[in-house]
């Protein structure tokens, strides 16, 4: 399957992290966050899950990416409201569609306080429907020891919802372990993927990578 993710943005320079709490602070309490799909298809052309990307708008037409607001929001220690108002918004998706959703959380919300008790309570108010959401976090951000996966595979679980991991491609020897806390997916770094009928090294490394997964009944996008 093909997964069309979100381009990478450049920072926008806004003065200061006093700035960006403001502002961060500020639209989540007004909930002006909004969220912007993109489709991942299978081979046949029929829908995977819509995966969904946190946009904030900013006056005079101009919005702002996840890419350009949430390395802010990490530093400030709001990762994890961000990424439960990008769940929150995708429950109220779910209302108005059958589609399943795919949401990306930061890494470094995984080790702010009470993240996990929030989106626990959060997936509760799905009932049913949680079970067509999946989370997804980028290895980019993960250490080597994958800290946080283990407990927030456990709430979702708990709420029959996924886990997915994306940007993938650095640490194959993890895929074990990855199984073993209920992996669904993974998406592939597109930096392995772009250029690889002309890339030897990424396509033995694509390849090792389909066949370990396989092997562990995880899905490679």
């Amino acid at each position: 399957p093909v997964a069309v993710g979100d381009g990478a943005t450049l920072p926008v320079a806004v003065p200061g992290e006093g700035a960006w709490r403001e502002m961060l602070d500020g639209a989540l309490a007004r909930r002006q966050f909004a969220l912007q799909d993109y489709p991942v298809l299978a081979g046949d052309g029929s829908l995977v899950h819509r995966e969904l990307m946190l946009r904030l708008p900013a006056g005079g037409g101009e919005v702002l990416t996840a890419g350009q607001f949430m390395p802010a929001a990490a530093r400030v220690g709001l990762a994890s409201a961000c990424a439960l108002e990008a769940v929150r918004l995708g429950i109220e998706r779910l209302k108005a569609s059958p589609e399943p959703i795919a949401i990306n959380v930061a890494p470094r919300s995984l080790i702010e306080p009470d993240f996990l008790d929030r989106l626990d309570v959060l997936l509760a108010t799905a009932g049913s429907e949680a079970a067509r959401i999946a989370l997804e976090v980028s290895e980019r951000g993960l250490d080597a020891k994958l800290a946080g996966l283990d407990a927030l595979a456990e709430v979702l679980a708990r709420h029959g919802a996924q886990l997915g991991i994306e940007h993938f491609g650095r640490q194959l020897a993890a895929l074990p372990r990855l199984y073993a806390i209920r992996l669904a997916y993974l998406k592939l770094d597109g930096s392995f993927v772009a250029g690889l009928h002309e890339n030897a090294g990424h396509q033995r490394l694509v390849k090792a990578i389909v066949d370990v997964a396989r092997g562990l009944n995880v899905v490679v996008y």
